[in-house]
């Protein structure tokens, strides 16, 4: 797998955040909460207040602008802390934070960072101050970029602009650090280092002197949630946090459900015990990878199933869906990929008892069929090239035919019209329900066996088979030759 190097990751995220943001917070004894925003330009119209949480923003409020040119939204109770929106006439808003209750932020429509004007609101003059650095660098940036795009085109060396670029980087995370270190423990604080990716030490060395890439990553990986607090339901209402585990996930940790299981794991048990961030995550996650199209995948939506919902942990679901959860985890439990298949033993056209666990072969392809299926009608065939393409040692085929008694006679039309060799049976006898048992809820459905009828791959289109067959008897081969 290609790893991205952990000094050049912090490249890619430090400088997206200037759209992403507006912040407020403000220390007040005052009950409930005042929020005052004047924009210049806007006039005689609605403002609505939306907020994050994880990936979505949800309306929260809305206020008209009164005759000094002011929308107010108030109430007597507190708002939840977290990342809010404005949002104006023409899809126009700006972002920033609520965490203390009651302050002011004036701008204007020319320019909503560098006319931002806060009154109450530490948590905010730091951001905004950050946010008019950030621009400047910006600015730097695309002008660097645009002539590396000059210079590819006319492949000439990039080398010293790619440099400047990193030295630009490192100056933006040099002044988001001087903002978490200025803002103590305020929620501007905690934004920024939820997104300070670790610093790899020196001592990270091979004998030579050369760095050890290997000891690098590995220190990046243990260390990337290090500043990340889970149980800070704030950050759960902003677009930090979020992209932050997913990042975790997708980009740092190995893509095999092993290792990604022991990452949610973690995950989850850094959430400390705070209800909202462990149902957040718990939910999400569980969800996320029951839907994954990766082969594989669905060995964490079954993990997830039975360590947090079915022992009483995810108490948010009613019993419908609880009921619902533990009989899909039942059914792709004993189907998750090292698993053996349970024997089949079922009629083939002259009535003869095959069982699956009788095949020789050091691979088999376990194929489920229906002969009124357009997607068989084609499939089939082309399996059945690459079967003949194999020896039997190598490849055999154990094919079901999932249909009515009366698809009967269509089924052995089919394997003789095809001259289908391999090993064909039927489930006319429904002694077991094997639509249920295989998780077959379309047709055709295939799972690739090992020599001891272990679940190698499943899923996978035909077409793929070929290339899939020819890798691993290639590294069988080697194997045993070495």
């Amino acid at each position: 797998m290609q790893r991205n190097n952990p000094r050049q990751l912090i490249l890619t995220f430090s400088l997206c955040l200037v759209a992403a943001f507006s912040f407020i917070g403000c220390e007040s004894n005052l009950p409930g909460h005042k929020i005052k925003i004047k924009v210049t330009g806007v006039n005689d119209t609605i403002c609505f207040l939306a907020n994050y949480y994880g990936t979505k923003q949800y309306y929260k409020d809305t206020a008209v602008v009164n005759e000094d040119g002011y929308a107010v939204f108030e109430g007597t109770d507190t708002l939840p802390g977290g990342v809010y929106s404005i949002i104006l006439p023409g899809t126009r808003y700006f972002e920033f934070i609520i965490d203390d209750q009651h302050f002011t932020l004036e701008t204007d429509t020319a320019d909503y960072v560098s006319n931002m004007k806060v009154t109450g609101s530490k948590d905010n003059e730091l951001f905004y101050k950050y946010l008019n650095l950030i621009k400047v660098k910006q600015v730097e940036s695309k002008e660097i970029k645009d002539r590396i795009t000059a210079l590819e085109e006319t492949h000439d060396s990039t080398a010293i602009y790619n440099e400047m670029l990193v030295n630009i980087d490192t100056k933006v995370n040099d002044i988001r650090n001087d903002i978490i270190d200025e803002g103590g423990d305020m929620f501007v604080s905690a934004m920024f280092k939820t997104m300070r990716d670790p610093v790899i030490p020196d001592f990270l060395l091979l004998s030579n002197g050369r760095r050890d890439s290997i000891a690098e990553f590995n220190y990046y990986k243990s260390h990337f949630l290090d500043e990340v607090d889970l149980s800070d339901t704030r950050l759960l209402r902003s677009p930090v946090l979020h992209k932050r585990v997913i990042r975790y996930l997708d980009n740092v940790m190995i893509q095999k459900p092993d290792s990604l299981i022991k990452a949610i794991d973690l995950i989850l048990e850094k959430t400390n015990g705070n209800y909202d961030t462990f149902k957040y995550f718990t939910s999400y996650l569980t969800n996320h990878y029951e839907k994954s199209k990766i082969m594989g995948m669905e060995a964490i939506f079954v993990h997830m199933a039975f360590k947090y919902y079915l022992t009483g942990q995810a108490d948010w679901v009613d019993s419908t869906q609880l009921s619902k959860i533990e009989e899909r985890a039942t059914i792709l439990r004993p189907l998750l990929l090292g698993n053996r298949v349970e024997n089949l033993v079922l009629k083939d056209a002259i009535g003869m008892h095959r069982s699956i666990y009788e095949i020789k072969s050091d691979f088999t392809v376990l194929w489920f069929w229906d002969p009124d299926c357009g997607h068989c009608k084609e499939a089939t065939p082309v399996l059945n090239d690459i079967y003949n393409k194999h020896s039997r040692k190598d490849f055999e085929v154990y094919a079901v035919g999932i249909m009515e008694e009366e698809g009967l006679e269509k089924w052995q039309d089919f394997i003789d019209a095809n001259n289908l060799n391999w090993i064909n049976v039927n489930d006319i006898e429904r002694k077991v329900d094997l639509r249920k048992k295989y998780d077959i809820y379309s047709t055709p459905v295939l799972f690739l066996l090992d020599k001891n009828k272990e679940i190698m791959a499943k899923r996978v289109t035909v077409e793929s088979l070929g290339e899939i067959l020819e890798q691993v008897i290639a590294q069988e081969a080697a194997e045993k030759s070495n």
